[in-house]
């Protein structure tokens, strides 16, 4: 009868839907197990004990970041100082060699200037110079700071240790050597000719610079003392370098 087909007919459709569901859950559960087993047990070791970030070490590692902030502005802020006043200093030796007139003019024109300003027009080449070495001190240092380049900054130190270890042999050998070079002044004893301290004193001679009245210059003797000694000094020169390299 009609009711019978009816009936028989969603028995149908319901197991159908029974089987389409069956089979559904079974392709789920296939793709699971599927997947557990190409996955390496390691990777599900280290997935079920993933480690979490500490908060003491994240607050170490932020201080490290701010200590090293901090060095590199530092360094930025101090090395730009050194570039502008070398940048200066090179101006001011291209000015005296340029216009040594102007300069003089100006130095006139300072109400109670000092006498030695105008010894300013005999040391251009050494204003440039210095000038120079501060532009390219500077430099690196900014650069290599803000880019972090490690060699621009090594090229930094090694240049400031060479400067450091220059001043201090310049400064010993100035008073190591000063006695017993028993000289006066660069050139001679006329340096001291109309000089402040000649005004003040009514003496030729400093008494501490010149003891006995020596009245032989300061580079002469070094001068001479150089040529007597180039081959301690090339070796020593050569074994520096080595060292260096």
């Amino acid at each position: 009868t009609y009711n019978q087909q009816t009936a028989f007919q969603k028995k149908q459709k319901k197991s159908l839907r029974e089987a389409v569901s069956y089979l559904a859950e079974s392709q789920e559960v296939g793709d699971t197990e599927s997947t557990l087993w190409f996955t390496p047990i390691n990777s599900l070791h280290h997935q079920s004990e993933r480690p979490t970030s500490s908060p003491v070490k994240g607050r170490k590692s932020a201080a490290k970041m701010g200590c090293f902030g901090f060095l590199k502005a530092m360094m930025v802020v101090f090395n730009g100082i050194i570039f502008l006043a070398g940048a200066a200093i090179l101006g001011v030796g291209i000015w005296v060699k340029v216009d040594s007139g102007s300069i003089l003019s100006f130095l006139g024109k300072i109400e109670n200037a000092p006498a030695e300003l105008s010894q300013l027009l005999n040391v251009g080449y050494l204003l440039i110079a210095i000038g120079a070495l501060l532009l390219v001190i500077g430099f690196l240092g900014c650069c290599g700071a803000v880019k972090e380049s490690k060699c621009m900054l090594l090229l930094f130190f090694v240049i400031v240790l060479v400067v450091f270890i220059a001043e201090v042999a310049g400064a010993v050998v100035i008073l190591v050597f000063r006695p017993l070079l028993h000289c006066c002044g660069f050139y001679n004893s006329s340096d001291f000719v109309d000089s402040p301290y000649y005004q003040s004193y009514g003496k030729l001679f400093p008494p501490q610079c010149c003891p006995g009245l020596m009245i032989t210059g300061c580079f002469p003797k070094i001068k001479q003392l150089i040529d007597e000694n180039t081959s301690v000094i090339v070796g020593v020169a050569l074994g520096i370098a080595a060292l260096e390299v």
